[in-house]
């Protein structure tokens, strides 16, 4: 059983072997194919195998039994899918091995006939004397030559009749060929000896074991594979015999054109690799090609060179090369970005790193390249020196950004000049009813509005400078901080007036202090004037509740009155500097409407997030969003 296992595996892989072999030769030639059908028909025909007898009364030779049919379907196959004439010169070349075969076999008979030619000291007569009986190898290579011929007008007659399908016609063809071998060679090898009608009938059921065995390969190949195949030629108009017609003369013009065609192909390949360097050599953009793997630069033009400040051999040996050479801030995103190059949608703008450290902004772009059966295997991309783009790009935008500024500046300081002007006529006006007055009472009267109004021009002074302090960003320290005693001491310096007004206070603040890069005195003063804030629009008996919490890697701060609240219509232009709703200036005239723009700059600085929320009449609640450290920083601390 072991040896039956063995033939099958050993046909089986001759024949895939042969099968893959003929799938690639749309782009390699039939060559390879060729060579190891000439390889076989060498070892068949030198009669080196072994007989084994797998089954009880069922003797095989390798030789026969084995190399044989897998030659017999490559013949088939030819004459299927390549036509005619390929398959007569396949034929030719195989009887052509054969007849060598035959002949060296006819001259080591002849060798060892000679006088010494079967000794030698060490070895026993029998080994180097045995006579080769030449019926055997003559009746092999004429019933090779038979089977081969047979075959093509076996599975013509039945594909001609319509009545069969293709894998049913090949497989029948390749059964009826090899009966015709064992009944050829026993006529020639064993007629007129007792072994001709003893042999034959078991020469008939190995053979067709054999046939048996290779025919769902040859039907599979057949039905699934050759109707994708390029070269599939149609064989409906052929006859039975076609295989025979044809001269010599033909098989020696289709090669002296298959030659010319060669030669053509060759001489306009060159002629296109010239037109393509001196294309990609004399264009400023930058040329590569790389394979699918992307493992080393295949071509690399002039301009790609002088791009990169680096030789092409440098690109060629390593796409370490390629991934050195981006910036460090770009090297990530441009790697993965690389298999997007298949899709043809690859364009990317990134930095390349020269080695005098030089920096060159450049845009590649990607595409695929794809064979004759639609598989992409190259890519080739175009890089383009945008440098003096990218240098425009940020000056223009450096320069929009100096214009926003000069633009915030100028309204900052036509608000700024507006609000200052107000108080500072008002002071103005009282100095000049100052001097006309005589009664004390009036002269103090005033004196205390010119003191309002001082402290009012100071306030906006004070907020006018912390807000340009703002603007020029400081580093932020780590610091633990203790929302607890911030908000503690806030509402301490309120409590007289929540006192005054009935205003119920509720606190819920986290105890624990948290781990935070902070200003603590800039964060201090944005709580204290949203607190501030509540206790001024909240009226009488109302309620202030204040909830610091912490949420994951977030703390949230919320402040929630039952004041007056904002217009809906004011709710979107509330952190704009000078800005007051109407209602807010009904209660304090003297207000600055500096505090809000305070606290989003100082709730901006530090990373967080600020929200309003507020019905008119019922009141306004501002949430705060601020980012922690995480526990590993706060061991460091």
């Amino acid at each position: 059983m072991l040896n039956l296992i063995l033939t099958i595996a050993g046909m089986w892989g001759l024949a895939i072997s042969m099968l893959a072999l003929h799938r690639i030769s749309p782009r390699y030639g039939l060559e390879p194919l060729l060579l190891l059908t000439a390889a076989i028909t060498t070892l068949m025909e030198l009669q080196w195998g072994t007989y084994i007898e797998p089954i009880p009364g069922l003797i095989l030779f390798t030789s026969s039994n084995i190399l044989l049919p897998v030659i017999l379907m490559t013949i088939a196959l030819l004459y299927i899918v390549d036509g005619s004439l390929i398959t007569r010169i396949t034929i030719y070349c195989v009887a052509g091995i054969a007849t060598l075969a035959v002949v060296f076999l006819y001259f080591m008979s002849w060798q060892l006939s000679l006088p010494g030619g079967g000794s030698m000291r060490g070895f026993t007569p029998e080994l180097l004397t045995a006579t080769l009986s030449l019926r055997v190898p003559i009746g092999s290579f004429v019933a090779l030559v038979v089977d081969m011929f047979m075959l093509t007008v076996f599975y013509q007659t039945l594909h001609n009749s319509h009545r069969f399908h293709e894998w049913f016609s090949a497989g029948v063809a390749l059964l009826g060929a090899l009966w015709v071998d064992a009944v050829v060679f026993s006529i020639i090898a064993d007629l007129g000896t007792i072994r001709f009608m003893r042999d034959l009938p078991g020469e008939i059921v190995s053979k067709t074991m054999s046939g048996l065995l290779l025919w769902p390969l040859l039907g599979y190949y057949i039905t699934r594979v050759v109707p994708r195949l390029p070269i599939h030629r149609d064989n409906e108009q052929r006859s039975a015999f076609d295989v025979f017609q044809g001269s010599l003369s033909q098989i020696k013009l289709a090669l002296a054109n298959t030659k010319s065609a060669l030669e053509a192909t060759e001489i306009e390949r060159r002629n296109e690799e010239t037109y393509f360097r001196q294309i990609t050599e004399n264009i400023n953009e930058g040329i590569w090609l790389t394979s699918l793997d992307h493992n080393a630069a295949i071509y690399v033009n002039p301009a790609y060179e002088k791009l990169w400040g680096r030789k092409g051999t440098r690109m060629y040996g390593s796409f370490d090369a390629f991934a050195e050479s981006l910036h460090p801030d770009d090297r990530e995103r441009v790697l993965a970005g690389l298999g997007s190059q298949l899709d043809g949608n690859y364009s990317v703008e990134y930095r390349v790193v020269r080695p005098d450290q030089s920096v060159v902004w450049v845009r590649d772009r990607a595409f695929p390249i794809k064979n004759a059966h639609g598989e992409v295997y190259r890519v080739v991309g175009i890089v383009e020196n945008i440098t003096a783009r990218k240098q425009v790009e940020t000056h223009e935008l450096a320069l929009s950004v100096e214009r926003e500024r000069v633009r915030l500046l100028r309204e900052f300081v036509s608000e700024a000049s507006h609000d200052l002007r107000n108080p500072l006529g008002a002071i103005k006006l009282k100095l000049f009813g100052l001097r006309r007055v005589n009664s004390e009472t009036q002269r103090k009267e005033i004196l205390d509005e010119l003191e309002q109004q001082v402290d009012r021009t100071t306030r906006l002074i004070d907020d006018l400078l912390t807000l340009t302090r703002l603007d020029n960003v400081r580093d932020l320290r780590l610091t633990k901080v203790s929302f607890s005693n911030i908000i503690n001491d806030i509402c301490t310096s309120s409590r007289v007036l929540m006192d005054k007004k009935g205003i119920q206070l509720e606190l819920n603040v986290l105890h624990e202090d948290v781990l935070m890069r902070v200003d603590e005195a800039d964060l201090a003063r944005a709580l204290a004037n949203l607190i501030d804030n509540a206790v001024h629009y909240t009226t009488t008996n109302g309620t202030i509740a204040i909830s610091v919490t912490r949420n994951g890697d977030e703390l949230c701060i919320q402040i929630r009155d039952t004041g007056i609240g904002i217009p809906e219509a004011d709710l979107p232009r509330v952190f704009d500097r000078f800005f007051r709703s109407d209602n807010a200036r009904d209660i304090d005239p003297g207000g600055t409407g500096l505090g809000l723009a305070i606290v989003h700059k100082i709730i901006e600085r530090h990373d967080g997030h600020i929200d309003v929320t507020s019905q008119e009449g019922h009141g306004t609640t501002f949430t705060i969003l601020l980012g922690l450290v995480s526990a590993e920083s706060e061991e460091s601390v």
